[in-house]
């Protein structure tokens, strides 16, 4: 459901349903090599996101963004085995390992100038997943991991077409600051599925761009 708010505010409804089959997770960060591979043969996930679209002027530049509201619920389907690393579950007796329903609320602010240079700042709330520790080893806890905070800025330039000079010149390049507040909080606390992980410190990415 979509409807227009003057000329540059949009509105959004989505009802989402997607399935996952087969997957899962390798290389899992702060765990030894002892998990890889946890797989899991079927998922499925339901929810609905509310979001508002501030779209650029008509000529491409200006502000730009968004504001997301989501909640997600999610559960496991098939067989429920995890099969790989010391977690082998057959089967699972729960229906979400990790979590039942997730809240997130996401939201975005940029800037694209008509030198063609943008930024976009970006900041994400989402509720914590289920912490599975074992009440008669670490007692009493919360039912849920602390609140993920994630905030991002995200910068970069984009190449007109009547500049490229050959197929070898880039389209456009960028910097990408993920977890700029840098935060050490757990996503994971003894999730039978992949274990405990903690969120990934801040880092800087660059990339580059090609349109063929």
């Amino acid at each position: 459901i979509e409807s227009q708010v003057g000329p540059r505010f949009v509105t959004r409804t989505n009802l989402f349903y997607k399935t996952l089959t087969n997957f899962g997770d390798s290389g899992v960060i702060v765990n030894t090599p002892l998990y890889n591979r946890l797989s899991l043969n079927e998922q499925e996930a339901y929810g609905v996101e509310t979001r508002v679209d501030l779209r650029p002027s008509r000529g491409g530049y200006g502000f730009n963004g968004f504001l997301s509201n989501t909640v997600q619920l999610a559960k496991l389907l098939g067989d429920r085995v995890v099969t790989g690393g010391l977690y082998e579950f057959a089967p699972l007796t729960i229906k979400s390992p990790d979590h039942d329903r997730r809240f997130s609320l996401q939201a975005g602010l940029g800037y694209k100038t008509k030198r063609d240079f943008w930024c976009l700042g970006e900041i994400s709330l989402m509720t914590g997943l289920q912490d599975q520790r074992d009440f008669n080893l670490v007692g009493f806890h919360p039912a849920r991991t602390p609140v993920v905070t994630l905030i991002g800025l995200n910068g970069g330039y984009t190449l007109p077409k009547d500049k490229k000079s050959g197929r070898l010149m880039p389209s456009s390049v960028d910097v990408r600051v993920q977890n700029l507040l840098n935060q050490r909080v757990p996503l994971n606390l003894g999730s039978p599925f992949q274990g405990t992980r903690y969120q990934l410190p801040l880092r800087v990415l660059a990339g580059v761009n090609w349109q063929v």
